[in-house]
């Protein structure tokens, strides 16, 4: 079940999944959505619907959503188990929102107008909190893209967590065989940066990336800044004294070969950041990263030279790690290049699918098992009652 077709990171990584299971031939899938319009309308057979509900959903053995209200349809409609498919804790997101930790650009304001729209906005907040959780406690089956929210939920639901990490597309997202990094960065040949992700997600921290690259150029640092978003309307709202160039709704490929062009890329996403697949496709194209010290990003390896980690937030810091890196010897960066490939090495597509599909077939034979028990219990019931016992 999903709800839309409109572009973000997890639902191309969801509709790839079922797209891989239609492909193998192993299983009869079928994607429903209410809206089949966007960019992602025709990345895989759908079927529009009015609603998820069991007259829309028809027989099936599983169902798998990873929205809150899909989740909660699918479960409503009472059909077969349920699969409650997290892709980033929606939670943490808001707390760190009531907490002041982050705001949304859009409800950002000193007036007394502003402030108390704010303070509305934290209680809505919390509402929605204590109705994201209800959903998370129905008797759903929960899996998870990343080892700390296996963590996280297991220990605030009190039950066990399947664990689905992302992968990469490795014949899209490899590194450039005839890369030849430059001895040192100039104007004449500035240091390549770029940032992907919308900025309209709060827990992508974009502000921060831009602000860190405004203060870098106001420092003398030769940089060359390049945003990239699925968010089309950012083409005609950003800072043209910081980013030198933006690009909007690029496929995989073209996506990565801004990457393997880029000599540095930065994300400081925040704790509400599930994964991050675009920064382990950068790492897989062997681009010097400087990443965000939060749980997702540091779950990528058991190691911690594939990048340089900044924490949380904090612009000033992820100044200082552009300037190391445009500062670092050659031969210092040409290591912390192969780290990064040799850090993404394991996060395959295809190992991300067999996981997927491994998930699916313990839910189905747990689905057997519990039938399997149910008519013993019946059988049982009917001797006792026959036996007069």
């Amino acid at each position: 079940l999903i709800n839309n077709m409109n572009f973000s990171g997890g639902r191309r990584m969801f509709l790839e999944y079922a797209r891989w299971l239609m492909e193998s031939g192993r299983h009869n899938i079928r994607v429903l959505t209410l809206k089949k319009k966007g960019d992602l309308k025709d990345y895989v057979d759908s079927i529009e619907v009015p609603a998820f509900n069991k007259k829309s959903i028809g027989t099936v053995d599983i169902i798998v959503a990873t929205t809150v209200p899909d989740v909660k349809q699918g479960f409503d409609a009472d059909i077969a188990p349920v699969i409650h498919f997290c892709q980033g804790f929606e939670i943490d997101d808001l707390i760190q929102r009531v907490n002041g930790q982050v705001s949304p650009e859009r409800y950002k304001g000193n007036t007394l107008l502003g402030k108390l729209r704010w303070e509305r906005k934290k209680i809505e907040w919390k509402v929605l909190i204590k109705k994201i959780d209800s959903v998370y406690r129905l008797d759903t089956f929960l899996a998870t893209i990343s080892p700390h929210l296996v963590t996280r939920l297991e220990e605030r639901y009190g039950r066990s967590v399947s664990l689905v990490k992302y992968g990469v597309h490795k014949e899209i997202f490899y590194p450039d065989k005839s890369f030849r990094a430059p001895r040192e960065f100039s104007f004449t040949r500035p240091c390549r940066i770029i940032s992907i992700a919308p900025r309209s997600v709060t827990f992508k921290g974009i502000p921060t990336t831009i602000e860190a690259i405004r203060i870098a150029k106001s420092k003398g640092l030769p940089i060359h800044f390049t945003r990239v978003t699925p968010d089309k309307s950012e083409l005609n709202n950003y800072e043209k004294d910081v980013i030198d160039e933006i690009f909007a709704g690029l496929k995989p490929n073209e996506l990565a070969e801004i990457a393997r062009r880029a000599d540095i890329y930065v994300s400081n996403s925040t704790e509400g950041e599930g994964f991050g697949l675009p920064a382990m496709e950068a790492l897989s194209c062997g681009t010097l990263c400087i990443l965000s010290s939060i749980s997702s990003y540091k779950s990528f390896s058991d190691r911690n030279d594939y990048c340089l980690f900044v924490p949380e937030m904090d612009s000033n810091a992820t100044v200082n790690a552009i300037r190391t890196y445009i500062e670092m010897p050659l031969d210092k960066r040409l290591e912390y290049r192969k780290n990064a490939i040799d850090a993404s090495a394991n996060h395959t597509f295809d190992k991300s699918c067999e996981s997927f599909e491994k998930m699916l077939t313990e839910v189905f034979e747990n689905k057997k098992q519990k039938k399997k028990s149910t008519k013993s219990l019946r059988k049982t019931h009917k001797r006792l009652i026959e036996n007069k016992i």
